[in-house]
C-alpha cells in the first residue's frame, strides 16, 4: 500500500493546482507522501502542510518531523464497549 500511496502523492503533487494541505490516514503513508513532497521541491510548511495519524516513533526522525495525532485505541475501545 505504501508504494501506491507514494505514487498517488507524486501524481497529485505534479499538478499545478496541487493541494496546500494534506491529512493522511497513517504515519506510514505520510512518510511516503513526505518523500513525494521533497522530490517535487516543495517545503513544509511554506508550500504545503501535512498531518497524519498514529504518532509512531519513526515520525520524530523524518525531516521535518511529522505533525501527527496520537489515537488512544484502548480508550476508544473502552468507550465503544460502554456505548453497547
Amino acid at each position: 500500500a505504501l508504494p501506491i500511496c507514494y505514487e498517488l502523492a507524486k501524481q497529485m503533487l505534479a499538478r499545478e493546482d496541487y493541494p496546500k494541505a494534506l491529512f493522511v490516514a497513517s504515519d506510514s503513508i505520510a512518510i511516503g507522501v513526505l518523500r513525494a513532497i521533497h522530490e517535487r521541491g516543495l517545503n513544509i510548511p511554506q508550500d504545503i502542510s501535512l498531518i497524519s495519524v498514529n504518532d509512531i516513533p519513526t515520525a520524530r526522525f523524518t525531516f521535518p518531523p511529522l505533525s501527527t495525532v496520537r489515537i488512544h485505541s484502548e480508550m476508544m475501545g473502552s468507550q465503544g464497549v460502554n456505548l453497547l
